[in-house]
């Protein structure tokens, strides 16, 4: 089957209510890329279709896998930046691109840093990086400062840093 017909077949299946979950595989799935110039993409075979229902638990573990890989991707591509710009020793995430404002971006990802951390209180590394909790921990907690210091309400406000929030 190839990919636009995959994407036509799922399309009609989830209008017609037949398709109830679609999971991607983490034994089976491969990223294919032929060549340096193409992107990196998903193929029609590397997912698995199923009929039934997911359970709760079952739903709650495909997610936190999600967030886990996708903190993995902002943890190792770089995105944490430390500045000094808002207070000594502090941070953020370099989230702001197409359609994304940067303390959009910065809050998303201290949302989903809390779910993974909140939910994984026992695990001590994440992502098949394996990040130590601390250093999420750490870029968690520094992120969240440099929205604070950097929204126009706060006292500390510096007006060339990042700015957002109103009306001030």
């Amino acid at each position: 089957m190839s990919d636009s017909n995959l994407a036509e077949a799922l399309t009609n299946r989830i209008r017609r209510g037949l398709l109830v979950a679609c999971i991607l595989t983490a034994t089976t799935a491969s990223f294919n890329s032929p060549s340096q110039s193409e992107p990196t993409m998903l193929r029609a075979h590397d997912f698995r279709l199923t009929r039934r229902t997911l359970k709760p638990s079952e739903r709650q573990a495909i997610y936190l896998e999600l967030i886990e890989n996708f903190i993995g991707y902002a943890e190792h591509t770089g995105r944490f930046t430390i500045s000094n710009t808002l207070e000594p020793g502090g941070g953020y995430f370099d989230a702001a691109g197409s359609g994304v404002t940067w303390f959009r971006g910065n809050s998303n990802l201290c949302i989903a840093y809390a779910v993974l951390l909140s939910n994984c209180a026992d695990r001590k590394e994440f992502t098949k990086h394996r990040i130590p909790r601390s250093v999420l921990l750490g870029h968690l907690r520094k992120t969240i400062r440099s929205l604070c210091l950097s929204n126009k309400n706060c006292s500390k406000h510096v007006p060339e840093s990042h700015s957002w929030g109103g009306p001030s």
